[in-house]
């Protein structure tokens, strides 16, 4: 655009260049008569003229034109100017409400309302300001106002849910999470505070929440939807076993968890007991090796051991290696497997399955194995004896059940950490023996606390 503007001034330039050039080549004069008078002057005075008075009526023009348009002018500016001290006010109020200077948010939303009584902004600071100066009525006035309208629906609501849990009215707000549900259905927020409601629902009822139902799965991945039923489900069986009416009902919830989550170690213990205790043993026998061929553990081969070939003392090592090749290669499965030849007294069997675990699996279990391994293999050889007594003092590193949300330990998987009561963050793996400690001390300074 620049360059398109020097060229203009260039074209201007020369236009009048060659007129100069023109007016001195043939000067001329120009006679004007006009009511019996006759005035004869130069072309070049002539032209000089004409063009003052054509610059005099732009100028005279342009003149009328401001002088015309100057009271909306004047308006827009002063309009302008009144929307800048607006906004200025707004990033004061929610300032204040940032630093809880509730008091100075609340004389600022005053204002404002009385500046603009419908603008959606001043509303959410209004309602801001009453929710936390605790003045619960007008915080429910306010939102149950921008619950009405569009624009702020989403936001009204959003207040609504969290008075109705203040309050602990569980049934108004799974209404009104479910309403937001509608609006934004990808809502992080709505997502997590629905899950923990009905989470938490089945540890306080004992009415089974219909789960299949549920619009919040509706939003899911399939994947995410089918976990969070079975946690539902899984939490609502372990802590209201007594609830159901008989066995069949619940086994069928039993049947229902495992089918959601088949890879729960917890569910398939406890339906494998039950299924050898009333329905039989195949069947119990086809869940372990289910769940073990997806999430091998030692929990599930002790039960396939303890429970179900309790009387077949004398082949558990051989069942146990039938067994384990649902997943042979897992080590759980050489951890199982070293275990039970070295109950067996079958050292060289035992030495041979927990090798792997020494090179990339080392924690204190396996360095405890191999201790006992070389103790009762050779008893009169000491050497051998302190170097895995000195690798036991020195492995820093356990297998448990920990949750991966405040790292406290477990003895066996539930549904919800008992430390800090989230909900399905218990997994097994590696924790170091300091962090043990120091979640034990924790666990004892909350206790003493609390007492």
């Amino acid at each position: 655009m620049k360059q398109l503007r020097d060229i203009k001034v260039f074209i201007y330039l020369s236009f009048i260049a060659l007129i100069a050039f023109l007016i001195s080549l043939y000067p001329g004069t120009v006679t004007i008569e006009w009511f019996k008078t006759k005035v004869t002057v130069p072309v070049a005075a002539y032209l000089a003229l004409t063009f003052l008075f054509c610059g005099i009526l732009l100028i005279l023009h342009h003149l009328l034109l401001w002088i015309r348009y100057l009271p909306l002018k004047s308006k827009a500016f002063f309009e302008k100017r009144r929307e800048r001290h607006f906004e200025e006010l707004l990033l004061d109020g929610l300032t204040s409400l940032a630093s809880q200077e509730y008091d100075e948010a609340n004389e600022i939303s005053i204002y404002l309302k009385n500046k603009k009584p419908h603008s959606p902004i001043v509303s959410i600071i209004e309602a801001q300001v009453s929710y936390l100066n605790k003045n619960s009525h007008d915080a429910e006035t306010s939102f149950t106002k921008m619950s009405l309208i569009p624009e702020t629906r989403f936001l009204g609501l959003r207040g609504l849910s969290l008075l109705a849990l203040k309050n602990n009215e569980h049934n108004r707000a799974e209404h009104i999470l479910n309403d937001m549900l509608k609006i934004r259905p990808q809502s992080p927020w709505v997502q997590n505070l629905l899950e923990k409601y009905y989470l938490n629902q089945t540890l306080i009822s004992s009415d089974l929440i219909d789960y299949k139902n549920l619009p919040l799965c509706s939003v899911k991945s399939h994947h995410e939807a089918v976990q969070f039923k079975g946690l539902l489900l899984w939490s609502h069986l372990e802590n209201h076993s007594e609830s159901y009416r008989n066995d069949r009902e619940y086994y069928y919830h039993l049947k229902e968890v495992n089918k959601l989550i088949p890879d729960n170690i917890s569910i398939a213990v406890k339906l494998a007991k039950y299924q050898y205790a009333k329905i039989g043993y195949h069947q119990a026998v086809k869940t372990l090796k289910n769940t073990f061929k997806m999430n091998p553990h030692r929990e599930i081969g002790w039960c396939y051991l303890n429970h179900l070939q309790k009387d077949k003392e004398k082949y558990r090592f051989k069942l146990l290696q039938r067994f384990v090749t649902a997943n042979p290669f897992h080590p759980e499965s050489a951890w199982l497997l070293a275990k039970t030849a070295f109950d067996h007294q079958l050292w060289n069997e035992a030495r041979y399955h927990i090798s792997p675990l020494l090179e990339d699996h080392l924690t204190k279990e396996v360095c405890q194995l191999m201790l006992d391994i070389e103790t009762h293999q050779f008893p009169y050889e000491p050497e051998k004896h302190k170097v895995w007594r000195e690798s036991l003092e020195s492995c820093p590193q356990e297998l448990h059940w920990v949750c991966t949300h405040c790292k406290s330990t477990h003895e066996h998987a539930h549904p919800v950490c008992t430390s800090c009561g989230e909900f399905g963050k218990i997994i097994w793996d590696k924790v170091s023996r300091s962090a043990q400690l120091i979640n034990d001390h924790k666990l004892v300074f909350a206790e003493q606390h609390l007492l």
